[in-house]
C-alpha cells in the first residue's frame, strides 16, 4: 500500500522591522526627492539666464575639448603637421597655436590637432590674439577676420588699406586705415563688431595699439616739419568713457612699434626704447648702444627685443624689457 509522504509546509515568519531604520530610510526618501527638485530648478534656472551661451559652437567646443584618456596614460603622437606659404604669421591664442597664412587661419592644439580651419584669401596676413577673440588682418589690404577657437565670428572690410589692427582682451578692438580725407582713420568696435569711436588725424600711420582693458590707446605716427624733416609723433589717448587726447608727443625719432597697458607704456625706436607712464610722460630713454633691432615681440607687460650680432654666424643678442616696471629684465 502506498502512503504519499507529507510535502513541507513553509511556515509564515513575521518580520521585524526597526524603527530608527524606517526612520532613516524615510529621511533619505525626502532628501532625494528634495535634491531632484533643486537640480531641476537649478537646470531651468541656469538654461533660462545663460540661454544666449547655449548654442551649437558652444557644445561642440565641450564635446571638442573632452579628454577620454586615462590619466597617465601614455600616448604616442605619430601626426605631423606641416603648413609652408610665402606670407604667414604666428600666435598663441590660449591654449592653441595659431598659423595665419594667405588662404586660412588654424589652431593647432598640444596634441597636434586642428582645432579650427578658418578660410580667408589675404596677401600680408598679420594676426593678434586677445583673451576672447583672435584677429586676422590683411596688412596693407583691406579684409579683416575675426575668429574664435571654434568658429569664424565675423568678416569685415575698410574701403582703405588697413595699416594696423588689435585687439583686447575684453573683445573690443581697433582697425588703424585712411580715408580720402584724412592720412589716418582709427576705428573702435565693441566686442558685437558695432563701432564705437572713430578718430582721424591728419598724419602718415605707424603703429596703434590699444590696452588689454581698451581703455588707453596708443598711436605712432610722422609727419613733415616746416624744412621737409620728418618727425615723429606719439600721442597717447584716454577711451574710458569719452575720447580724450592725454599727450601728444613730436620726437625727431621715428617710432617703429609700441606697446601700452593701464600701468604705462613703451615706445621702440631705431636707438632706443622709451618707457611712459599711462598719462604719456616720458619716464626715461634707454639707449641701445648702436646696436639696431630686426626682431620685435611684446606679451605680457613685456617687450623683447632681437639685435643682429653677426649675420654670417647668425648670432644675435635678445633683450626683454619690462616696461610696466621700467627696467630691463634680462639679456
Amino acid at each position: 500500500e502506498y502512503i504519499p509522504r507529507a510535502g513541507k509546509q513553509q511556515e509564515s515568519e513575521e518580520v521585524l522591522r526597526d524603527s530608527y531604520y524606517e526612520k532613516l530610510t524615510s529621511i533619505a526618501r525626502v532628501l532625494r526627492y528634495i535634491a531632484t527638485i533643486l537640480l531641476l530648478v537649478f537646470g531651468l534656472g541656469m538654461a533660462f539666464f545663460f540661454s544666449e551661451d547655449i548654442t551649437a559652437e558652444n557644445l561642440k567646443l565641450l564635446l571638442r575639448n573632452a579628454s577620454f584618456s586615462f590619466p597617465g596614460e601614455q600616448a604616442a603622437f605619430t601626426t605631423v603637421r606641416y603648413d609652408a606659404d610665402p606670407a604667414m604669421d604666428f600666435a598663441a591664442y590660449k591654449e592653441y597655436f595659431a598659423v595665419a597664412t594667405t588662404t586660412g587661419l588654424r589652431l593647432y592644439d598640444h596634441r597636434g590637432n586642428i582645432a579650427l580651419d578658418s578660410d580667408h584669401s589675404m596677401k600680408s596676413p598679420t594676426v593678434d590674439a586677445g583673451k576672447d577673440y583672435i584677429l586676422v588682418y590683411d596688412r596693407e589690404g583691406r579684409s579683416y577676420v575675426i575668429c574664435n577657437s571654434v568658429t569664424s565670428l565675423y568678416s569685415g572690410s575698410e574701403e582703405h588699406t588697413i595699416y594696423w589692427a588689435d585687439v583686447c582682451d575684453d573683445g573690443s578692438y581697433m582697425v588703424l586705415t585712411g580715408s580720402s580725407t584724412h592720412l589716418s582713420v582709427i576705428e573702435i568696435y565693441n566686442r558685437s563688431f558695432k563701432l564705437k569711436r572713430k578718430m582721424n588725424v591728419d598724419r602718415y600711420p605707424l603703429c596703434a595699439r590699444l590696452s588689454d582693458d581698451g581703455t588707453k590707446l596708443l598711436l605712432l605716427t610722422c609727419t613733415a616739419d616746416e624744412k621737409g624733416r620728418a618727425e615723429g609723433c606719439i600721442t597717447f589717448y584716454d577711451l574710458s568713457e569719452k575720447t580724450e587726447q592725454l599727450c601728444d608727443v613730436i620726437t625727431d625719432r621715428i617710432p617703429i612699434y609700441g606697446c601700452i597697458s593701464d600701468k604705462g607704456a613703451a615706445v621702440l625706436f631705431e636707438d632706443g626704447i622709451g618707457f611712459y607712464d599711462p598719462e604719456g610722460k616720458e619716464i626715461v630713454f634707454s639707449s641701445f648702444d648702436g646696436m639696431t633691432p630686426c626682431l620685435y615681440s611684446e606679451s605680457g607687460g613685456c617687450l623683447t627685443v632681437a639685435f643682429e650680432r653677426d649675420r654670417v654666424l647668425r648670432e644675435n643678442r635678445i633683450r626683454t624689457y619690462d616696461y610696466e616696471n621700467v627696467k630691463l629684465r634680462g639679456e
